[in-house]
């Protein structure tokens, strides 16, 4: 409970009252006592009022959130009287979700429902529920304001992204002059059906097309390419760092998932490995659905652990895995010297047979630091290390990439996208 400044300024009334009945004869001294009375009174039945009727409040958040990404949770709050009612509000969140805690003036006239809706953003897998909301209501004699805790009693599940529909079906469109046929129907799937155009071979004329619309035909062949794509997640210490509101990890798993989804539903195989030290995870290769619902049931399962990722060894269990040339995608850190340099031997004992390709994020903060105007004596110093750091992490790339490793460099946000370009060009120049 908390007073208004009506009841302030009846106390402060009441308070001098009783100060001149001090110096005023007997019959006014005890005079304050009724007013504090009826103030005390008045706030007795206001809070009976407030407890026993508490204002219904709900919140919905969607079952199913997706890491990372931004999600709407609605508060609803119905004034069942016959008055208009002030309230406000202040969400606390759990450490799973991040969003806008500041307080919130409602102004809900007399039977009405006031819905508002503010975005959250989940920051690990699992269940998370919405959290608390404290909310203060003015009582109907303007009084108090009287505190109460609404916490919410329905859980939502927080899974890996998934690709959007217009990322999903661009990813999958194919275009006739993308696929013009060097090659002729020797196991190719038959595309789409073209005009002829000058340098066309003349074995990819359709001549019972051409009869039927009176004009040279020619056959567009989509060659059918099936990839072996493994993922490879660091799960070590240094996948525990913030990059933005996600950890490192989670921004991987991110990846890993939306890339799983394509390559599934471009025919590929696809599995998961999750290294630290050892081996975590793992989802064998598989096609379809099924193969996917299983890596990113493991990619649920990854946690960051203590120690630090190894990839020779995790290069090793690679090998055991994969039998034909196959697509792995290390999503990892290099900036560490020791860390770049296994890396480097890791990439060398997959390159006879496999190609690797090696994302790793970019920080937001030290890319800043090396554009940031120095205002302090020490600021030099600190974009010199910047430099230094970004420095090292491009020379590791440079060195992978004279290894035969496809190196993608990026931030938070870019990231995502680059390693999913990477894979569709690559799997666009047949270059596994």
């Amino acid at each position: 409970m908390s007073l208004t400044r009506r009841s302030l300024f009846i106390a402060l009334f009441i308070a001098l009252l009783a100060i001149v009945g001090q110096w005023s004869p007997a019959d006014i001294q005890s005079l304050w006592r009724y007013p504090a009375a009826l103030l005390l009174f008045g706030l007795l039945l206001e809070g009976l009022r407030t407890r026993s009727n508490p204002l219904p409040v709900r919140r919905t958040l969607d079952e199913q959130l997706a890491l990372g990404e931004p999600q709407p949770l609605h508060i609803e709050i119905h004034n069942p009287s016959t008055r208009p009612i002030a309230i406000r509000t202040q969400a606390r969140y759990p450490d799973t979700l991040h969003g806008n805690e500041s307080p919130e003036q409602w102004t809900i006239p007399a039977g009405e429902l006031s819905t508002r809706t503010t975005m959250v953003t989940p920051l690990n897998l699992g269940s998370t529920g919405a959290g608390d909301l404290y909310t203060r209501v003015l009582g109907h004699l303007r009084l108090a304001w009287w505190s109460r805790k609404v916490t919410s009693s329905t859980l939502s599940r927080v899974v890996p992204r998934t690709l959007s529909r217009s990322e999903h079906a661009a990813g999958l469109l194919l275009s006739g002059e993308r696929y013009t046929p060097s090659r002729f129907s020797s196991g190719d799937n038959l595309l789409a059906l073209r005009d002829y155009r000058a340098g066309d071979p003349i074995k990819s004329i359709d001549w019972k097309a051409t009869a039927k619309r009176g004009q040279p035909t020619v056959r567009v062949y989509a060659r059918e390419q099936s990839l072996d794509v493994l993922l490879v997640i660091d799960a070590g210490r240094s996948s525990r760092l913030q990059a933005g509101r996600l950890t490192r990890l989670n921004h991987y798993i991110n990846i890993a998932a939306r890339l799983a989804q394509l390559a599934c539903a471009h025919g590929d195989q696809i599995g998961l490995l999750g290294f630290s030290g050892q081996r975590l995870e793992r989802a064998p290769l598989g096609h379809g659905a099924r193969a996917l619902q299983h890596v990113r049931n493991g990619l649920g399962q990854l946690q960051s652990r203590p120690d630090d990722f190894n990839p020779i060894a995790a290069a090793l269990e690679v090998q055991k895995l994969l039998r034909q040339r196959s697509l792995v995608v290390f999503l990892c850190e290099m900036e560490q010297r020791e860390a770049a340099e296994q890396l480097a031997k890791a990439c060398t004992l997959l390159a006879p047979k496999h190609l690797a390709i090696v994302a790793s994020l970019v920080d937001t903060d030290i890319k800043n630091l090396q554009q940031r105007e120095c205002t302090d004596w020490l600021d030099p110093y600190r974009r010199f290390a910047a430099h230094e750091f970004t420095r090292s992490q491009q020379s590791t790339a440079l060195h992978l990439h004279r290894l035969g490793t496809e190196v993608v460099l990026g931030t938070e946000d870019e990231l995502d996208q680059r390693v999913i370009r990477r894979y569709q060009h690559l799997r666009s120049r047949q270059r596994v």
